[in-house]
């Protein structure tokens, strides 16, 4: 079996691009360094214009880019988003739209969850720490001052002006 995409996709929009405006299929795809045989099968049409193996997605482009506002949407206000909330979301989510279930006991598994977390790069996995409500509402004026209290009580201290203390 040949290898599959030795070329970028870059290379081959512009190759369509180029047999669009009148160059010979042979010739763009040597110039372009893409298979022939491909780009004459996008340019009639016979396969999709964006590359994509393996099955479609259960939620559409525009559900999964719904699902990555609400996730950074609610870890922008602080509360963020488990894997087992996220995989539950999605599973209720589906029942609710009435899609043809694909899941293992209709929740996605760690599969979906990883190749979710993959066609969304914005998107870490991230422990969660507790913060305490006080730490949580801390300000940069907060901050300023803590660190303008540190370094002055830092640099005056006998203990450290003793040490480089010149005899």
């Amino acid at each position: 079996m040949a290898p599959k995409f030795l070329y970028s996709e870059e290379n081959m929009k512009a190759a369509i691009d180029a047999v669009m405006n009148g160059e010979n299929v042979s010739t763009a795809a040597k110039t372009f360094m893409v298979p022939r045989s491909t780009l004459n099968d996008k340019i009639h049409g016979r396969v999709p214009l964006e590359r994509k193996m393996g099955p479609e997605t259960v939620l559409t482009k525009e559900e999964e880019l719904n699902l990555v506002k609400w996730i950074l949407e609610l870890s922008k206000r602080g509360y963020p988003v488990s894997r087992d909330q996220l995989l539950d979301s999605v599973a209720k989510l589906v029942s609710t739209l009435k899609r043809p279930n694909k899941f293992s006991n209709g929740r996605p598994g760690n599969k979906w969850y990883f190749s979710f977390l993959k066609r969304h790069p914005q998107i870490s996995r991230r422990t969660c720490q507790n913060l305490t409500k006080s730490r949580a509402d801390v300000t940069e004026i907060d901050l300023r001052e803590w660190f303008q209290e540190v370094s002055y009580s830092f640099y005056f201290q006998p203990s450290y002006l003793g040490l480089y203390s010149v005899h």
